[in-house]
């Protein structure tokens, strides 16, 4: 299986979408994989309509790549890749471009499978390539399939840098594995303590951000072992977030990521609230967080606007949910996020029912199935 055939299949997907619906983050996708492919490099700019899935810190399996592909293969009128062939195709790729490949797999078409399966034929290959971003690449696609061969990803990632922070974000990534992954927390939670002892150095900016992930992850582990206190871990991982960007305002793409750190860390505070039933607490979290994001990471606006969009629902507050949820709607379906456009519509949809508008919440319950990418948005309804 040659590059040239996974081009092809692109190629031939863009000519048929030609003139179609489609979403708006089609081209940048296109764009982003054909260059990751041919070995070009990418366009100067990507966004977040253009994840780097392979990066993830949550080592989250995203879904949202998949479903992106497969409707745009149905409005095509195509037959989808072989997940054998791309399987094949990454297992003939030289070493020294397999991470870029991961990448455009993952990112167009969502084939974590496939990914693994490679990874794990070439397995050898992958531990002894020195290759720091390979590594994690491997360790972040296991561990989203909850696969345990992520821990050796991670260790042997983070024996091959000399950077502090990068050995600090290979054992955090095994720390979100172990945490989030295998629900062992104590685990966990030992593993961020020595990488902090051993990696962190708290008078660099560097230093002040990996600090914050780090008591953002914390919080997470506590808040399963029910003994901690898991409000203090987020506090100290908002004042480091807060710390790092009044000394990093120079850096813009420093701050927006930190920006989004911080927009999660509220996010983390208002779930707390939610669980104990203190619902208009979240929301008063949630509705400062908006704020917030909106002038530090605009890009991670979209996120923001459907949590509070669905605190206000918890809160009884329905038109006001569904006015919130009807806008996050809107810039999930720029950035080509499925996830975000189902779930804003689902709030819209329960605002719907809550206002005994039976016929409308269905269509937009339908629209849920039918309409993944969002194109038809909500049909008018609200």
């Amino acid at each position: 299986m040659d590059t040239d055939y996974l081009i092809e299949h692109l190629d031939e997907l863009l000519d048929r979408i030609n003139g179609r619906p489609t979403s708006p983050a089609f081209a940048e996708r296109y764009n982003v994989t054909s260059a990751l492919l041919l070995g070009h490099t990418p366009p100067p700019v990507r966004t977040v309509a253009a994840p780097l899935y392979v990066t993830d810190l949550g080592i989250r399996f995203a879904p949202d790549p998949a479903v992106f592909y497969s409707t745009h293969i149905k409005i095509a009128g195509m037959t989808p890749l072989n997940p054998v062939d791309i399987r094949d195709y990454l297992v003939a790729s030289e070493l020294t471009s397999l991470a870029e490949r991961l990448d455009a797999v993952t990112l167009f078409f969502g084939d974590y499978a496939s990914a693994f399966q490679a990874i794990t034929a070439r397995k050898a290959d992958v531990i002894g390539s020195n290759d720091y971003r390979l590594l994690i690449y491997s360790g972040v696609i296991a561990g989203a399939l909850g696969n345990h061969d992520a821990l050796e990803y991670f260790a042997t990632a983070t024996m091959c840098t000399n950077s502090k922070t990068d050995r600090y974000a290979a054992q955090h990534r095994a720390a979100t594995f172990e945490i989030k992954r295998q629900s062992s927390f104590e685990a966990g939670l030992r593993r961020l303590f020595h990488a902090e002892k051993a990696y962190v150095d708290s008078g660099t900016l560097e230093g002040q951000l990996d600090l914050a992930i780090m008591y953002n992850l914390v919080a997470l582990a506590y808040s399963r072992l029910r003994d901690r206190d898991p409000e203090s871990a987020l506090r100290s991982a908002d004042e480091h977030l807060v710390s790092f960007m009044r000394n990093a305002s120079g850096d813009i793409e420093l701050m927006s990521r930190a920006g989004r750190y911080r927009s999660q860390v509220a996010i983390n505070a208002a779930q707390i609230k939610a669980f104990s039933s203190n619902n208009a607490e979240a929301s008063k979290i949630l509705k400062t967080n908006l704020e917030t994001t909106r002038r530090q990471a605009f890009e991670y606006l979209p996120e923001a606007m459907g949590e509070y969009a669905y605190s206000l629902y918890l809160d009884g507050r329905y038109d006001a949910a569904a006015r919130h949820a009807s806008d996050a709607f809107w810039r999930y379906y720029q950035i080509g996020s499925t996830q975000g456009i189902r779930a804003s519509r689902e709030i819209v949809t329960a605002c719907l029912y809550k206002r005994r508008l039976f016929d409308d919440a269905e269509h937009i319950a339908e629209l849920c199935e039918s309409d993944p990418i969002g194109i038809r948005g909500f049909d008018n309804i609200v």
